[in-house]
Order: structure tokens, then sequence, then C-alpha cells
């Protein structure tokens, strides 16, 4: 979908350090910038990489009107000249990446641009708002999906989520990372995901008689028809006037599709409802679960046998409620000079937050349809012989190069795409297929094994060069 221009959604140092490189003649010098995170959110296994195509459509779009200039005139911070450069400005550079989709782990570039400083510098902020937010989502998505299987999600997050672009990106990668649907309308119309609802308590709060409310809405969607059981008494009323009314709409060749539990002890009362369901004939009437639902909670509910075949999950999912935010960066590597990329390096006395310096490649080891690794190797190298820990000498794993898959491809050269991106659909294929190939150590929700991520002896030895090189 579309957006506003986005041209001024950067922080105001992107800004100051742009007029910087253009005061100081540097406008055209390229550097190369790397989108990568350093931990999984809730201390899970991995990521599922998400925002990939909105955000190169954002690229392309970016551009600074009159309105921009003049707001940034405002300021007293930039010069004429500069200004006058912003408003012929475009993004001209290349981005590589991951197909998105894919299964991706810390300290990898899952994406990476580079082009004109000036230029590489504007997007960073679009960049990690549009990837951190939806990797994030897709990812707490997928973790609920596999939860609940071979029950499903929908997600139903609009009330919650942070504002109305938080409410549709929070749909779509929801849908990316496997939830069924949304309840969002707004959401359904732009990405085209499947709609999901029923009636609300103030439904049958608006009717003198419970089973005069599931009557009329019966009526007008004969055979779309969800009931929530729960606005008086579940058990004593609410679920025998369901029951009641499954059978009329089967006297006039219709069948009700479901109920809808929003409150109280969703395994006991699932149990329940499924008997009582079964032994009025009813087997076919799906259970549909809400009520603050995450992860943890489906999976109680699951040891405790509930039968429930949809879960509602809005709040816990669209904002992330465990660990809301993906401490994705955007790193520079290098910088290009006499048409030679030079690497540079950021030293930390944090050693996570050492970085991995040059272009890169990623090569994803895959066995009998399984992942087993990635290796980072520079761009310049082959299909590495051999992977190494980043950071422990010891610890080398050898490698078939025949079973290494390259994961970052070229998606925009000069500003423009290099192939059609893939649908929302294709990618949320892609994350099935994905997922798959994942050994199911790394895929457990508590402690999972760490999915190993390492260097190729080239890359290894320049690292380590260069923190020599730039130890005080």
């Amino acid at each position: 979908m579309s957006f506003p221009n986005l041209a001024l959604r950067t922080d105001l140092y992107e800004l100051t350090m742009m007029q910087g490189y253009w005061a100081s003649g540097r406008i055209g010098e390229w550097g190369a910038f790397e989108l990568m995170f350093r931990e999984v959110p809730e201390q899970g296994g991995y990521c599922i990489a998400a925002g990939i195509e909105e955000a190169l459509s954002l690229l392309q779009d970016m551009a600074f009107h009159d309105a921009e200039i003049e707001y940034l005139r405002s300021l007293n911070l930039f010069q004429s000249g500069f200004l006058t450069y912003l408003r012929s400005l475009r993004f001209r550079g290349d981005v590589r990446a991951v197909r998105e989709g894919s299964l991706i782990f810390p300290h990898e570039p899952f994406l990476e641009v580079s082009g004109p400083l000036a230029e590489v510098q504007w997007v960073e902020s679009l960049l990690l708002n549009t990837i951190n937010f939806q990797t994030l989502i897709a990812t707490k998505a997928r973790r609920m999906v596999d939860a609940a299987y071979p029950a499903s999600i929908i997600e139903y997050g609009l009330r919650r989520a942070q504002g109305p672009n938080g409410a549709l990106w929070a749909s779509r990668a929801s849908y990316l990372g496997g939830c069924i649907g949304t309840s969002n309308v707004e959401a359904g119309f732009h990405y085209r995901i499947p709609a999901f609802g029923t009636h609300a308590h103030s439904w049958v709060q608006s009717f003198d008689d419970e089973g005069e409310a599931f009557r009329t809405y019966s009526d007008v969607f004969p055979n779309h028809s969800v009931l929530l059981i729960d606005t008086y008494d579940t058990l004593r009323t609410g679920l025998p006037l369901a029951i009641a009314e499954g059978k009329r709409l089967e006297e006039k060749g219709a069948r009700i599709q479901g109920i809808r539990l929003d409150s109280g002890d969703l395994a006991y009362l699932s149990k329940e409802c499924r008997r009582q369901l079964d032994e009025a004939g009813l087997s076919y009437v799906k259970i549909i679960a809400s009520s603050d639902i995450d992860e943890y909670l489906i999976q109680d509910l699951k040891v405790q046998g509930a039968p429930i075949d949809l879960f509602g999950v809005g709040t816990k999912l669209v904002t992330a409620f465990q660990d809301p935010a993906l401490g994705g960066v955007y790193k520079l590597v290098a910088i290009r000079k006499d048409e030679h990329w030079s690497p540079r390096i950021k030293i930390s006395s944090n050693p996570a937050k050492t970085t991995i310096p040059g272009r890169k490649q990623i090569y994803r080891w895959e066995a009998s349809g399984r992942y087993l690794g990635d290796c980072l190797a520079t761009m310049e190298e082959s299909a590495p012989l051999r992977m190494r820990h980043p950071d422990i000498t010891y610890k080398q794993t050898e490698l078939i190069p025949e079973q290494l898959l390259p994961l970052l491809e070229a998606r925009l050269s000069g500003g423009n795409p290099v192939r059609r991106g893939d649908t929302l659909d294709e990618s949320r294929d892609w994350v099935q297929q994905e997922v798959a190939k994942l050994p199911m150590e790394h895929r457990r929700q508590a402690n999972p094994h760490p999915y190993r991520v390492g260097l190729s002896d080239q890359l290894f030895e320049m690292r380590q060069r260069m923190i020599k090189e730039h130890q005080v």
C-alpha cells in the first residue's frame, strides 16, 4: 500500500550529518550500511525477516517537497545550498536483502544499503522503523502459530495497536508470520488479508433477550454466524441458547459456524462446550477463544487438552507484549574510495557491540532439508570451506560448499527494482517453508539451542586484524 511522503521520517542527526557530508565535499562518496540485530526477543531461537517489501517501496517514493523544505528552513540549522540539494534528492542507492519471510539470526546482516553517503544516511531511521517492528511482530506471530498448531490464530489487535500505521503493519506482519487472518478491515482491504469477525457483547446487551440476539444475528448471517456466549452466563444460558440456534439453523438448511469464549476458565469451558455441542450433533461447530491470549497461555491450554479450534489474539501479539522491541541496528561497514571498498569497524567494550567489518554475503548451510548454520563471508570470496566462531578461536566447523546457499540478493540498483517483489502470500508461504527446515531444537519456546552463525577464515582474520589496529 502507499503511505504519505516519508522524507522526514528520520532522526534529526541524519539530516545534520547529511549537511556535513555536503559541506565537506563528501556528498558523492559511497558508504555501505548493514541492518542486523543482536538478540532474539524473548530469548527465542530465530526471527522472521518482515517489512522488507514495504521498506523497498517506501525508499523509491521518498522526496522533499516545498512543505518539508520550509519546515527544515525554520529550524535555522540548514544552509540554503543544502536545502536546494535536498529538493532534487531521491534515493539512488543499491539494496541487497534476504527474501522477506526468511529466518534470520543475531549478528548477521539481512539487509545492506550502499550508495552516496548522504542517501544511505537519510534512509536509516525509516528502514529501522519499518523492518524492526514488522520483524518483531511476524516473529511473535510465528511463536503463537507454532504453539497453537493444529489450531489456528486470528489477529484481533487493531484497538490495542500503537496507532494506525502500527495496526496496519501489525496485521500484515501477523499474517506473514502465519495467522490465518485479521479483524482489521483496513488491513484486509490494503493487503488482501482474510478478514474475520463476529458480534460483540454489546450486540447481545442491546436486546432484552439473549436468545433473540442470537436468532436475529443468525437470520442476518445464516451461514456465517459465530455466537459470543459469555455475556451473562456461559454454560447456563449462552451455550444452551447457541445450541438451540444451531439446531434451528439446521432445520433451515444452514449451519452455525462457531461459538466464542472471551472470559473465564477457557480450558474448563471449552471442554464442556465441546461435550455439549457434540452430544447435540453439532460437532462441526468450532470453538474460538479470546481474552488476553499469548503463546504461553496457548501452550498451557493445549497441555490441559482444551479443544479450541481458533485463537483470537490481540494485545499480546500486536504489541509483542513480553518483549516489545527488536534491537535492530544500522551500522556502517565500508567506505568506497577510488572504486575500491575499504572496510570499517566499530569497537566496543561490550564484545557483542563490536561490528563485523566489510561488505558480506550470508551462506546458509542446508543438508537433507535441514538448516545447520549460517556462515558470513566477504563479498569477494566464494562459498567458504570453514566456519569459525566470531570470538572463540578453537570453535571451527568444516563446510561443504555445494550445500551453501547465498541469501543476500540484489533488490534495488540505482534506486530501481531489480526484480518483482514477492506478494504477501508468497512471503507467507516462504515462512512456512523456512520454519519447516529449522530443527526443532532451535524452534522450541523455552531455552532453544543457539543456531550457529560464524565467519569465514578471511572475514574472521580481517576482523581480528582491524580490532588489533584500533586498540589503544
